[in-house]
């Protein structure tokens, strides 16, 4: 079939279809005007319910979550897949999945939908001077450090009527794959993030550096000993992260380098609370950021180990490298910034 169909013709047509001719070899002389076409026929509604049956990954979820019955989702699909002419959901075992087609054009509705968004989000930031909403992404070390909060403080001194959505967030592990930033469910996401774990997609923004603390309770016996060495606290009740957190791979590298075979931890957590409760019960050691030592003194009483660990943990800001962020964001990264300076002051 030729391209130059009468109009009737193609508005019957998949995109695939109009970009084959007749021998099924893929046409790109009117490439634009066809896309032109396809366009005008995409409709709103539908690709926000492929984008929710993505998110998801059900037909009745998505229903639920829109308000519309499952036929009505089905029909939407059906019409986006016939505009497109490609097959973009398939049934997974575990619900629905898109299929290769269907990933990169889940890519590029996300955008569309973020980016209005956006636009609304800056339309309010305007209308109402410093309002406006944030969803901002920090992992718990770095909230339990009182960073986040003398951020909050910051913003909201400046911009009293602005909206903070802070969700807990994971960067602690040796390689995080920033899933809500890349799903747009936060706009920058905060914590201890290394640049070397930085990707094309990602803008890695190092804030400042700080040092990790080998810490005890004040009535351990490792806070009433007069010589602490890393050979002595290889026999220590250690509390620690799981073996991808970056914390404690900092401290396995301290104790290889001084060539004293790393203790293993008697308690694993990621709780900063469970932390300092059992530092007040007993002998056990533990690491904390130079940041959240000083915070932690404030509730609870923490004693410094002289232990130099030899390396710094890099406090970032992450956010997605061609992403436009909406004003509100840039307001809060920038208080971030400066919190970050006074931190290292």
């Amino acid at each position: 079939m030729c391209v130059r169909s009468s109009t009737a013709t193609i508005a019957g047509l998949g995109l695939s279809e109009l970009l084959r001719g007749p021998k099924g070899k893929v046409m790109s002389k009117d490439l634009e005007t066809i896309s032109r076409r396809a366009i005008a026929r995409l409709k709103l509604r539908d690709m926000q319910v492929f984008l929710m049956v993505n998110r998801f990954g059900s037909m009745a979820k998505a229903a639920q979550y829109l308000s519309l019955t499952q036929p009505a989702i089905s029909q939407s699909i059906a019409e986006l897949e016939h505009v497109l002419g490609y097959q973009l959901l398939e049934r997974g075992p575990k619900g629905v999945v898109p299929t290769i087609y269907g990933a990169k054009f889940m890519e590029r509705v996300a955008e569309i939908f973020d980016n209005l968004e956006a636009g609304i989000r800056d339309i309010d930031f305007l209308s109402n001077p410093g309002s406006g909403l944030v969803r901002v992404g920090g992992d718990m070390a770095f909230i339990s450090s009182g960073l986040m909060s003398k951020i909050i403080s910051d913003v909201e001194g400046k911009f009293p009527n602005i909206r903070l959505e802070i969700i807990e967030t994971t960067t602690r592990t040796a390689k995080p794959d920033y899933k809500e930033l890349r799903d747009r469910q936060v706009d920058v996401i905060l914590g201890r993030i290394s640049q070397a774990n930085s990707d094309n997609e990602l803008k890695i923004e190092t804030l400042f550096e700080e040092d990790l603390y080998v810490v005890t309770g004040k009535d351990s016996p490792w806070a009433k000993s007069t010589k602490v060495t890393f050979q002595s606290l290889a026999g220590a009740k250690w509390i620690l992260a799981s073996v991808d957190n970056m914390a404690r791979s900092l401290v396995q590298a301290a104790f290889k380098a001084n060539k004293v075979p790393f203790p293993e931890p008697q308690i694993t957590t990621y709780s900063m609370q469970l932390r300092m409760q059992l530092l007040q019960e007993g002998g056990y050691v533990t690491v904390m950021s130079e940041t959240g030592f000083h915070h932690a003194r404030k509730t609870w009483d923490v004693r410094r180990l002289p232990i130099d660990l030899g390396q710094k943990l890099p406090v970032a800001m992450a956010t997605l490298k061609h992403r436009s962020l909406p004003a509100a964001a840039e307001t809060f990264m920038k208080s971030a910034r400066i919190v970050a300076k006074m931190a290292i002051s």
